[in-house]
């Protein structure tokens, strides 16, 4: 694993963490990507608030700036659209295809991931880092019958704090709905 991609999987396993961040920016800093630093210290900078009015509207108009690169940062997920950055980062994205699924995961602090197209439901319940984001919405993706009728015969541990799938035939759905009544990550029809 190189330098990079072991301050990725930092930043992946601890979301919530700017300290690896940080570090990620230094080491774009150090290795010439002056732009993705400044963009990623940014938008930390203005998570974290507290700012007099004219300080912030500076620091806006700079990233405003900075904005026009993330067209080219977006490149890392060809098959991802409507991404959204936060505090550097690519936080929300949809995909295109379920197989992306666990290369998007395992490079990117995702909280929301929408996915259309054809999704394998268990395979995409076992992508490793799963587990951090906090949305998974498969209501526009293609799932096979035998894929939930597997998902509703086994015990799963809580993965994303909420799973979408989509509306199923009823009887299918009413099944979905009494196995998983009252858990936040099933959202009803």
């Amino acid at each position: 694993m190189s330098e990079r991609d072991a301050l990725l999987r930092a930043i992946c396993d601890n979301p919530d963490d700017d300290t690896a961040r940080l570090v990620f920016a230094d080491w774009l800093q150090e290795h010439g990507d002056e732009e993705r630093a400044e963009f990623i210290r940014l938008q930390i900078q203005l998570s974290r608030g507290n700012y007099r009015p004219s300080e912030e509207a500076k620091l806006k108009r700079r990233l405003k700036k900075l904005n026009v690169h993330t067209a080219s940062w977006k490149l890392e997920f060809p098959k991802a659209e409507h991404v959204a950055f936060r505090r550097g980062f690519i936080e929300r994205a949809c995909l295109l295809n379920g197989n992306d699924l666990e290369r998007v995961i395992a490079t990117a602090p995702l909280q929301y991931v929408w996915v259309r197209g054809v999704v394998d439901l268990i395979a995409a319940l076992k992508v490793p880092g799963i587990d951090r984001v906090d949305c998974l919405d498969l209501e526009s993706a293609s799932i096979r019958e035998v894929d939930i009728e597997t998902f509703l015969e086994t015990e799963w541990p809580i993965r994303s704090k909420r799973l979408l799938l989509p509306s199923a035939q009823d009887e299918l759905r009413d099944r979905v709905l009494a196995r998983f009544r009252g858990w936040a990550w099933i959202k009803p029809p």
